[in-house]
């Protein structure tokens, strides 16, 4: 067998081994915003057909997005022969894939969750809803909303076989106050740098960070 042969056999052994990706969007965003995370993965062994990423409208309430993202998981579980995947929930995209793991079995389905400057108590810029937007999505992510009251209630991060990591940064800007991104029970992690909202997702280190939290450092 070649050197080159048995490269590809270790590579595709170790992607094999990896847990399928499911990366769910935050608000104003979209399914292609995957694409600031998925060469580092690629770059992990991963392969293009091991990321995938949900797609849904920025109005639709949190719990119809977590319904989504349970057909999504099933679905991916079935195409890829995998028995858990891994999620990653950046600001709002948090909080449906909190609402999944603890309210529609999730936690059986998903080994790895990793939150991404997520809005999981709340953020104070949420307040205006109102001013910027009618739909109900918004809102939920206001401190004190019943929608976090019941998410963050009794337990932050259900589940005994579900591992929670966040990512958080002291200059986010858009999640205030940025502790608010921290769950209990979770690996809470502050950024080196000092990135904004977005750069949290695209920094290099925080992307690092999450594949080897899902066990899989290139």
């Amino acid at each position: 067998m070649s050197a080159q042969s048995a490269s590809a056999q270790t590579t595709e052994s170790a992607a094999a081994a990896q847990n399928p990706v499911i990366f769910v969007h935050g608000y104003g965003g979209a399914a292609d915003d995957v694409s600031a995370i998925k060469q580092s993965f690629l770059d992990a062994g991963y392969s293009a057909d091991q990321i995938h990423s949900l797609d849904f409208p920025n109005e639709q309430v949190n719990e119809t997005t977590a319904q989504q993202l349970s057909t999504t998981v099933n679905s991916v579980l079935t195409q890829s022969g995998a028995s858990k995947v891994d999620v990653i929930g950046f600001s709002m995209g948090s909080l449906s894939s909190r609402y999944y793991l603890k309210n529609l079995g999730g936690t059986a389905k998903v080994e790895h969750f990793a939150s991404i400057a997520g809005a999981n108590h709340g953020t104070a810029s949420a307040n205006w809803c109102w001013i910027i937007t009618s739909d109900k999505a918004c809102p939920q992510m206001a401190p004190g909303s019943t929608f976090l009251k019941n998410l963050n209630a009794d337990d932050e991060t259900p589940g005994t076989t579900t591992q929670y990591a966040t990512w958080a940064s002291h200059s986010d800007g858009t999640i205030s106050p940025p502790e608010s991104i921290q769950l209990e029970g979770a690996a809470n992690h502050w950024t080196a740098e000092d990135t904004d909202h977005v750069g949290t997702l695209t920094n290099p280190a925080v992307q690092r960070d999450v594949i080897a939290f899902f066990g899989a450092a290139g």
